[in-house]
């Protein structure tokens, strides 16, 4: 069998360091919210939209899927090839890889984790600090009015206005087709954003001590539930399945007090009828992380600006000086320890199914050891000898890696820091059914710890036959001969975006140390697929590039302008997108597809960026990318015979459709906040960017064929889905290292939202041209011309997001609609409906109607009935024009809730 690699574009949406490896003096800000690498892998998969919109391609090998009832849970190893990150580590499956086997909520915290109940962590009598514990204090109506930071408000007496966390962590997800964001809001209810009517169900019971880490004992969020539209229970963390971060040298060195739950992976799925499908982990060696941080011509600091030095719109976001002045942590590293998780087993009882992971040590390219103790001798905060208490961990505390190696357990000791953390990588996956092996899974890497670690190629075997398929994968190498040597971690500035760009931290000297360079982001990128049956898959990468940046800077009206390089051309942008496929069958055959990324009828990028040299020192990535750094409006796909497809993104630019002028999504402003030299916080608009808004299919003199057009309307757009929020870096408890400034700066505070409205297509156009239509593409479609046959589809949604009446209006007049009513659209529901409810069960229908110019037509009316604990459909009937139903089937089930017998 030649299984294809599946090749998907988702439409809605020779210089040598030394051994020694030094690293620049002046180290600061240690990381405290740091993902794993096999995390940070999955999350391009959420975080960068795998589309047209931002020109990457989502390649995946069919591994396997389990197929249950309710839902398909597909296992793949996924390429997203964004281009090359020197200071990003490689997944367990190799650079570029990622195994897609579950799904994964991670954290960004916002001043202080939710869930910490003070400064110092410790137990607290009046409740805590973090935005779970204090959410009320956002709970009035003049939540975004000036405050006195330094009262004490009454709902918490024990603490200063200042100290109380105002802005919800962000959580993200993305598992089995859904992703999106969910927050805690004002009156301590979990608002979610996506298309999708998820629920998120979370108490104090799902909290609980992170005693499974080195030494850890504070209170975090241990376990996370999301219920989708059908009643399917996702359960996320639990026993081995939370990750955790912790800053390299942690305040007092308490490492007991560092640590920070950043991801929680999926644990368990529980459908409707009581199918389960569970995910075991295994806690595996801490890992460490390391980022440069390039030091500016100039920094804005938020209280205070360098006189007489140029800016470039640096933000320092860590620790301030007395005076407010940050010189000495400017050029710097940041450092964090991550304690990860591996999936080791998945099991289906159902389906007698067991999937066994196996991994092993990695033999890759680390740090070295004078990394971590140049680390601390150059930390401005830790002058002196390296104390006992740096790193002062047990490391092998509770991993199962150490007990089956004990000569690596045995190479751990105070004064060696290296060996403490050990990378893992995946090298088998073993299928079993009902206890035999039917399949198995080996992956075969480049292995040397002078290379980042690098998948080679993929074999199927299915015992008891020999014989294997064997995928094997080439990689781009890089500019030329003499710069196709890997370099090692901490020896790159790289550009704004952290992709590689040949500009050494050994050349002080060195000019536009930030500045993307043409084809560098290539290294190491996927390049051709070969496959086991013959036949293979070329991947051919350009540089991004963009005529167009949103301003943010220094005002509250954020636009989009015009920007060129100095001989008028776009301007190059740092990672990479899809210029060409090609694919060659295993008889010669090929075809070929190029991607070009310009405006209608013009030499002009369509890409977009945000302001460029804006950083967070945390992690030393720009600000505003939204997931995506850069995107574009307008992507085409270009055939062998010159006919070609069009796709139209929504984003900040203004276009014209059907005669109607679309206006560009850009952010909305503050609620209230006061211009400074940098950046502003916005009311976030990024769930409605990204959307397809047309299509065009042309033939290869530019004559459009047909046309598909999608308008949306934001839907439930209402105080109830917004987020309250005040942004941490504008609170005293970063400013105030001088009291006397106190009122001053805490009078800086930005309020604003986080939305959760649904983004809905409301109405699709699709256009029909004739053959003697001579509408040229880069033109207005026009709908009452003569040569064009319209379809018009349009869609009615209710408060929880779905569609309850559709119409189809089409050429000819006529208009056929659907109507449909769902658990919650009784005025007086049962017993049963109200519990399906509960579940959340909502895209189940208990009534669907047809009608064809107004007139009822037909219909289907949905029964459901208990079966031990499960709701399940017991039955469903025809309905006719008369109104009279007539009996389809019924349903019986047996043992597991299983369908045994049908009655027609």
């Amino acid at each position: 069998m030649n299984k294809r690699i599946i090749i998907i574009f988702a439409l809605f949406s020779v210089v040598h360091i030394g051994n020694s490896q030094n690293v620049p003096n002046n180290f600061v800000v240690d990381l405290k919210n740091m993902p794993t690498p096999n995390v940070a892998e999955f999350n391009k998969y959420s975080k960068t939209s795998v589309s047209f919109f931002s020109g990457i391609p989502q390649i995946e090998v069919p591994i396997y899927n389990i197929a249950l009832d309710y839902i398909n849970i597909p296992i793949t190893l996924a390429n997203s090839p964004t281009g090359f990150k020197p200071e990003v580590h490689p997944s367990w499956v190799g650079i570029g890889w990622n195994l897609n086997a579950g799904g994964v909520i991670t954290r960004e915290v916002k001043f202080v984790r939710d869930e910490q109940q003070s400064l110092n962590d410790y137990f607290e009598v009046y409740g805590g600090i973090g935005f779970y514990l204090c959410h009320n204090i956002l709970n009035e109506d003049t939540w975004a009015e000036v405050k006195d930071i330094e009262s004490y408000p009454s709902l918490y007496p024990g603490y200063r206005y200042d100290m109380l966390d105002k802005s919800p962590d962000i959580f993200s997800f993305n598992f089995l087709g859904y992703s999106g964001k969910f927050f805690l809001n004002h009156e301590g209810v979990w608002k979610v954003q996506c298309d999708h009517p998820l629920k998120i169900t979370f108490d104090d019971n799902d909290m609980s001590l992170n005693s499974e880490i080195a030494t850890g004992t504070l209170l975090t969020f241990f376990k996370f539930t999301i219920v989708d539209e059908k009643g399917i229970q996702y359960i996320f963390g639990g026993e081995n399945a939370v990750e955790f971060s912790s800053p390299m040298i942690p305040p007092g060195y308490s490492y007991k007090n560092g640590w920070t739950s950043t991801s929680w992976h999926l644990r368990e799925i529980i459908t409707p009828k009581g199918e389960r499908v569970y995910f075991k982990y295994e806690r595996g060696p801490y890992q460490s992380s390391f980022t440069f941080i390039d030091k500016p011509t100039s920094v804005i600091a938020r209280n205070n600006v360098w006189a007489g030095e140029e800016s470039h719109n640096y933000i320092y976001t860590g620790r301030f000086a007395a005076d407010g002045v940050t010189n000495e942590y400017v050029n710097c590293i940041t450092g964090s320890i991550t304690s990860p998780v591996y999936l080791k087993e998945i099991e289906c009882p159902s389906l007698n199914l067991k999937i066994q992971l196996t991994t092993s040590k990695s033999n890759e390219l680390s740090y070295f050891e004078t990394t971590y103790t140049d680390f601390y001798l150059n930390h401005p905060l830790s002058p002196g000898p390296i104390p006992y208490s740096f790193l002062g961990f047990d490391a092998a505390l509770n991993i199962p890696y150490f007990q089956r190696n004990p000569d690596d357990k045995g190479k751990i000791n105070p004064s060696v820091f290296k060996e403490r953390f050990i990378w893992l990588k995946l090298d088998n996956i073993s299928f079993f059914y009902s206890g035999v092996k039917s399949k198995d899974v080996t992956l075969h890497f480049r292995e040397n710890p002078k290379y980042r670690l690098r998948l080679d190629s993929l074999s199927f075997s299915y015992p008891p036959q020999s014989k294997e398929e064997v995928y094997s994968f080439e990689y781009h190498p890089s500019l030329d001969y003499m710069n196709r040597k890997e370099f090692e971690y901490l020896s790159e500035y790289s550009d704004h975006w952290g992709f590689s760009n040949l500009k050494f931290l050994w050349d002080m000297n060195v000019s536009s140390a930030k500045a993307p360079i043409q084809e560098r982001a290539k290294f190491g990128m996927l390049s051709k697929i070969k496959y086991p049956l013959g036949g293979y898959t070329i991947f051919v990468y350009e540089n991004h590039d963009y005529n167009y940046i949103v301003k943010y800077e220094n005002t509250f009206n954020p636009a989009l302008e015009y920007i060129s390089d100095s001989f008028g051309k776009p301007v190059l942008a740092g990672g990479l997108r899809i210029k060409r496929i090609l694919n060659v069958d295993n008889l010669g055959h090929y075809d070929v597809v190029d991607y070009e990324y310009k405006l209608p009828n013009s030499s002009l990028s369509s890409g977009i960026v945000y302001s460029t040299g804006l950083y967070s020192l945390g992690d030393n990535s720009a600000l505003f990318d939204n997931g995506n750094h850069i995107k574009y409006s307008h992507v085409a796909e270009k055939y062998e015979d010159g006919s070609f497809k069009c796709h139209v993104f929504s984003t900040e630019r203004a276009i014209v459709r059907l005669g109607k002028t679309s206006t560009g999504i850009l952010d909305d402003s503050p609620l209230r906040g006061t211009i400074w030299e940098g950046y502003i916080p916005y009311s976030i608009r990024s769930h409605e960017r990204g959307k397809l808004l047309d299509e065009y299919y042309c033939n290869p003199d530019g004559r459009i064929v047909k046309s598909k057009h999608i308008f949306y309307s934001n839907l439930k757009m209402d105080a109830s889905n917004f987020v309250r929020t005040i942004d941490p870096y504008y609170n005293k408890r970063f400013m105030l290292y001088n009291i006397a400034k106190s009122t001053q700066y805490g009078e800086r505070a930005v309020c604003y939202y986080l939305y959760t409205y649904y983004c809905k297509p409301t109405s699709i156009y699709e256009v029909t041209y004739t053959k003697d239509s001579n509408l040229f593409f880069g033109y207005d479609a026009d709908l009452s011309s003569s040569q064009a046959l319209v379809s018009e589809q349009t869609f009615e949604y209710d408060d929880y997001g779905q569609i309850f009446k559709a119409a189809i209006k089409n050429s000819s007049g006529q208009s056929l609609g659907n109507v449909v009513k769902y658990a919650y659209s009784n005025v007086n529901p049962s017993a049963l409906l109200k519990d399906m409810v509960n579940r959340n069960m909502l895209s189940f229908p208990i009534e669907e109607k047809s009608y064809l110019n107004n007139l009822f037509q037909k219909g289907i009316s949905y029964t459901y009935s208990y079966f031990g604990s499960a709701i399940v459909l017991n039955s469903l009937k025809d309905i006719h024009k008369d109104n009279s139903e007539v009996l389809r089937y019924s349903d019986k089930y047996g043992v597991g809730n299983n369908l045994i017998e049908r009655t027609l």
